[in-house]
């Protein structure tokens, strides 16, 4: 019988600059100060209504740390994923992030959600995505996301983003109603305005 977990409790991230860290995670990404560890330094973040989140700690020795692993032909955690509760909410992120003059490695436009990828300032992975009402439906039902398209085109429309265009059953590519244009899905880049 396999443990019952309840959720991920926590993410314990090395870094060079405790302070650092704290001021991006704090400052940018608008986490919540919880506490000092004063044994091993570590500071403890959390996100509003949540507990102990994140946990950013000094690595032994900074001037000779290497960085994380990066690359999909690697091994280790390529990423941690933040979620917000809407497309506008995504939007605001990518302006903070740009803002405050933090680079955008990539932004995909998932089939069940959209995503904005970038690394914090010890160069490991972060991802904020925002995820479609009916994401957990797609993977048990057909849903009107999921409707194949015979087009190959990208085309412009006076629809609600989600909506899928022109359903023919006879492919397998999608193609999705962003904000701001229709994407062809599989796995394609993401534009915010």
């Amino acid at each position: 019988m396999p443990i019952n977990l309840e959720r991920i409790g926590h993410c314990a991230v090395r870094v060079r600059d405790v302070e650092r860290a704290k001021k991006f995670y704090i400052d940018v990404l608008g986490f919540q100060f919880m506490e000092q560890d004063p044994d091993h330094g570590g500071v403890f973040m959390s996100l509003t209504g949540d507990g102990h989140t994140i946990d950013v700690s000094p690595v032994n020795d900074p001037d000779n740390a290497q960085g994380p692993v990066q690359g999909s032909d690697r091994v280790g955690v390529a990423h941690i994923a933040f979620k917000v509760g809407s497309y506008q909410a995504l939007k605001d992120a990518y302006q903070t992030l740009q803002a405050n003059g933090v680079e955008v490695a990539r932004m995909i436009d998932h089939v069940s959600q959209r995503s904005i990828y970038f690394i914090d300032p010890d160069g490991n992975g972060l991802e904020i995505y925002y995820c479609f009402w009916k994401a957990g439906e797609m993977r048990t039902s057909p849903s009107p996301l999921m409707t194949p398209c015979q087009s190959g085109r990208a085309l412009r429309a006076n629809s609600e983003p989600g909506r899928v265009l022109r359903p023919a059953p006879t492919t397998s590519t999608y193609m999705v109603r962003s904000s701001s244009r229709i994407i062809l899905r599989s796995s394609s880049a993401l534009r915010l305005p």
